[in-house]
């Protein structure tokens, strides 16, 4: 025998209820409750975050700072240089400098001992490397060089390399 029940309003309640119509009646509270639920009075609009692009000249997270200059940027935007292979011995006069830079447009070199040695104390720098001829250096000399790039914020890298000039 199936269980009955009758509804407890004075309208009379017509047909046995099963759990078919006990779901479909919860699944139309449940459809009311979402609609009523989501008409709220008030929204809270809740800003997009927009990460700074370092490269394009352009304040993307409006907080004054474009670029290398905001502090988003810091990882992005390091100064670096570097000074490739030097023989640690060097047998002649002259010698070529390269290496790479990122983030900065000039790198400047410093020789010690100074002395005769002719070098302009700036690289020419294109895309990513550097370059520079030290001229005139001295026999039975041990030298020091110096890059040193830095960007218009200050922040700079510097780079040391020592070679011996024999002959």
């Amino acid at each position: 025998m199936k269980p009955s029940f009758k509804a407890l309003s004075k309208a009379p309640f017509k047909g046995p209820i099963t759990l078919g119509s006990l779901a479909s009646l919860a699944g139309a509270a449940a459809v009311l409750f979402a609609l009523t639920a989501s008409k709220c009075d008030s929204t809270t609009d809740f800003p997009s975050y927009v990460a700074e692009i370092c490269n394009d000249k352009i304040d993307n997270d409006s907080d004054g700072q474009v670029d290398c200059a905001d502090s988003d940027c810091a990882n992005a935007c390091t100064v670096g240089v570097t000074i490739g292979v030097v023989p640690a011995i060097l047998g002649q006069d002259t010698l070529n400098l390269s290496g790479s830079v990122t983030n900065s447009s000039a790198v400047a070199i410093t020789v010690i001992p100074s002395g005769s040695v002719d070098n302009s104390g700036q690289a020419t720098v294109s895309g990513g490397t550097w370059q520079a001829r030290l001229r005139n250096l001295s026999a039975r000399t041990t030298y020091t060089v110096k890059a040193v790039a830095a960007d218009a914020n200050n922040r700079g890298d510097t780079a040391t390399v020592s070679f011996e000039r024999r002959d």
